[in-house]
């Protein structure tokens, strides 16, 4: 109770005594002088107010004395004031030093710290199996976050510590603690369906929301998009802008680019332009270096929907993201290239480049940035390249693998062109019937040159009007081919 208080004690917080920062602190001089490590604690840590605080010099000597007589926090706070270079110079090696004296003193939160420093190898040798013991100690404490980053540790492919049913166990001990990132965690198990979880995407969405609800930017982002994308919730493309708008107020370039990219769709569905706001968020993810926003922003300054049309600036940002390696932005690129549009025509320049992403196809399938998209597009481009001999040799067995690729891709243009050869028995043995079943493909596409297979039953019974036809078509897919490239 307030009388077992010692007299700094009673003036710090103002028990039976008027509140007094500067005489309790007169007090606790008194008593650290004489050797007390409680006082000499809470002289270098308490706020005395801006006309009375201690220097860091003298905070560094009464905490590091404390510290030397075995104030176990005082022990912890320098370990942090060394790691993090708080009131001290940054000195790792101190850091290990006080945090080990700690954590030997069954200190939680020093524990936890230790096991980083012992995990990545700050000043002391890298040790996965020290980290997680030191880990295990303080999560045997209650501490919620060591559970958390235990549990990464035994979910994680080295395969000498991996045990996926404890790293769930003490995953879901330390969401239902309420450590954010173990929730945010947690919630991606359920929507990815990892470490022997079943997918459940309203579980997942009750995770990730318990985590967005504390500030978690990434789980605000993931519930955005859950939002935007109906999955686990009905879809609601204002609760997605909300929630992307959250996590992008924090500074996340992807909850920027997302925001972004749904206020340039509201905008463009009731005018020619992107509003403002889109642009803004845009720009704002780009400059962070997002290659996914810079790719749209390139995109914005071609068809001049934030404003006034600017090639230079569109190449200049396209130029950055397929820097990166962005497929979509590698392929653009070329485009511009092979066109000459914002970019100075360089046509063999274009085609070593989609070559490149075709070399990259098979490694990046797991990528999700390497989409359908971008591969029948790159696809029907070589094929066109390599059926007609513009930029490289013409090699018509590489064409019509590339060709078929494409189509199976729903590229369309390139449905209907093979569609075409098989009327017509180019490249491939003359069959009307698989001729008309890729033209029926193209046409469920809405490509209108497809369109007319709906007419063409006929065709399937007579290769001579087969022919006829094929060649007729081939001949318009030829024109358009070349003028989209």
């Amino acid at each position: 109770g307030p009388s077992s208080l010692e007299a700094p004690d009673l003036y710090y917080i103002g028990v039976n005594v008027g509140k007094d920062r500067i005489k309790a602190q007169e007090w606790y001089r008194k008593a650290a002088e004489q050797g007390n490590i409680s006082a000499q604690y809470n002289l270098a840590s308490l706020d005395f107010g801006d006309k009375s605080q201690l220097s860091r010099d003298e905070k560094c000597r009464w905490l590091t004395s404390a510290a030397n007589m075995g104030h176990v926090e005082a022990q912890y706070r320098l370990g942090v004031g060394y790691k993090e270079g708080i009131d001290l110079v940054a000195d790792h090696a101190a850091a290990v030093h006080w945090f080990t004296k700690a954590a030997e003193a069954d200190h939680d939160m020093a524990q936890l710290n230790l096991g980083r420093m012992y995990e990545l190898g700050e000043s002391v040798a890298q040790d996965k199996v020290e980290a997680c013991r030191w880990y295990r100690r303080s999560a045997e404490q209650g501490n919620a976050r060591a559970k958390a980053v235990l549990s990464t540790v035994y979910l994680s492919e080295h395969a000498s510590l991996r045990n996926p049913a404890e790293g769930l166990r003490l995953l879901r001990e330390a969401a239902e603690m309420g450590d954010c990132q173990a929730q945010f965690r947690l919630g991606l198990e359920f929507r990815l369906g990892d470490n022997g979880l079943e997918v459940d995407l309203g579980r997942a969405m009750v995770w990730l929301r318990k985590a967005a609800d504390q500030g978690h930017a990434d789980a605000q982002c993931f519930v955005g998009q859950c939002f935007r994308d109906g999955q686990g919730v009905d879809l609601d493309v204002e609760q997605a802008a909300a929630w992307f708008r959250k996590a992008a107020e924090q500074g996340m370039a992807e909850a920027q680019f997302h925001l972004g990219q749904i206020l340039n769709s509201q905008s463009l569905s009731v005018g020619p332009r992107a509003s403002p706001e889109a642009v803004k968020w845009i720009r704002m993810a780009a400059e962070q270096g997002y290659a996914l926003a810079q790719c749209g922003l390139a995109e914005l300054h071609l068809n001049g929907d934030g404003g006034e049309m600017d090639l230079k600036e569109s190449a200049a940002w396209i130029r950055k993201a397929a820097a990166q390696g962005l497929p979509v932005a590698v392929h653009t690129m070329a485009m511009m290239l092979y066109s000459g549009i914002g970019l100075s025509q360089d046509r063999p320049e274009a085609v070593r480049l989609i070559a490149q992403l075709m070399e990259r196809e098979h490694a990046a399938t797991k990528d999700k940035d390497m989409t359908e998209y971008v591969r029948g597009e790159s696809h029907a481009f070589m094929a066109q390249a390599l059926l007609t001999g513009q930029d490289v040799a013409m090699d018509v067995r590489a064409g019509m693998r590339h060709l078929r690729l494409a189509a199976e891709l729903h590229h369309a243009l390139s449905q209907t062109r093979l569609g075409g050869l098989y009327l017509v028995g180019e490249g491939v043995p003359q069959d009307s019937r698989k001729g008309i079943t890729w033209l029926r493909r193209a046409a469920a596409q809405g490509d209108p040159m497809a369109e007319a297979s709906k007419k063409l039953e006929f065709a399937a019974g007579s290769d001579g009007l087969g022919r006829m036809v094929g060649k007729a078509l081939l001949e318009a897919v030829r024109g358009d081919a070349e003028a989209q490239c």
